[in-house]
């Protein structure tokens, strides 16, 4: 209780301005009506209240003037906003930018994973970009050079067309160049608004590009990064250096699996990161319509029968 008073508070408070207004207002016009200002002046002040009593016995004891009032003040409460607690921001999770990172190399031919490691990585590039249904994602393939294939789209068939021509190849020249694969996933989160976290699709990471992983490419610098390894086992992921890089890195490392646990697992460490990212983000919720009801039932009363008169 003790924290949801601390945390309370008006979101637009300039219109609680409004409230000695209003009170000046109801006290003018309550001198203006009351018998005894309009007659003191007239009849003796000792009887002045003996001849009033009658006159006022008739009366309801709800007027219209104090309910007016106390509406138009529930009103003004509303518009100003209460708060008290924080909600999540509409801009969160499902619209976050993934950036996938793609090795293309040829230890992903390997088929120690049927039919093998790079078909079953776009298999599983389908698999979340399925999940993902119109989030934006954008692919970079990696080997000795680090290159953007698609920036952010919503375009899933795009992307996966793209991936899907990806061969060894294609690729200008052999090696590892992890860091910079990473640097330009930041970078393409960086352009399409800052939130986003990165998804590493690798089966291996050398002892260079380990290295060469230094603090300008920690994870406190990258986006929130997870790292999916197509590879038979985490003894495997251990043997190619990819548990070393998500060590290094703080990563969530999920090793490939034969059904969708993995792809459902990594949307949801997504949907985590992103909210995690925008908590400081988050808005305070407008608790105003609550007066709303109240108001409602007040405004009932000019329904009753009479109830316009005793204005007279």
């Amino acid at each position: 209780m003790s924290e949801l008073i601390a945390a309370f508070h008006f979101l637009r408070p300039l219109w609680l301005l409004a409230l000695p207004l209003l009170l000046a207002l109801a006290w003018t016009y309550h001198r203006q009506r009351d018998p005894r200002q309009l007659l003191g002046s007239l009849i003796a002040p000792h009887l002045l209240p003996h001849l009033l009593v009658a006159a006022q016995q008739h009366r309801r004891r709800l007027q219209p003037a104090p309910l007016l009032l106390l509406l138009v003040v529930l009103s003004v409460l509303a518009l100003a906003g209460p708060s008290w607690q924080k909600q999540p921001t509409p801009f969160a999770s499902e619209d976050a930018t993934l950036m996938i990172v793609l090795r293309v190399a040829e230890s992903m031919q390997s088929g120690d994973i049927k039919p093998s490691r790079m078909e079953r990585a776009r298999n599983k590039i389908h698999d979340l970009l399925a999940l993902r249904q119109g989030a934006r994602s954008g692919l970079i393939a990696y080997a000795g050079s680090a290159h953007r294939v698609t920036p952010p789209t919503a375009d899933a068939r795009l992307l996966e067309q793209m991936a899907a021509a990806l061969q060894p190849d294609v690729m200008p020249r052999d090696g590892d160049a992890l860091s910079d694969a990473l640097q330009l996933a930041s970078t393409e989160i960086a352009r399409s608004g800052g939130n986003g976290s990165i998804l590493l699709i690798t089966d291996s990471v050398s002892p260079a590009a380990l290295k060469g992983l230094d603090t300008q490419t920690g994870s406190k610098a990258l986006p929130p990064l997870q790292i999916l390894a197509p590879v038979a086992s985490t003894a495997t992921a251990a043997q190619t250096g990819v548990r070393s890089a998500a060590q290094q890195f703080d990563a969530r490392l999920q090793i490939i699996s034969a059904d969708d646990s993995d792809v459902s697992t990594i949307k949801q460490h997504i949907l985590s990161a992103t909210s995690a990212q925008l908590a400081d983000g988050e808005q305070w919720r407008d608790d105003g319509w609550l007066l709303l009801p109240f108001i409602a039932v007040g405004l009932l009363a000019w329904a009753v029968k009479g109830w316009r008169g005793e204005w007279a």
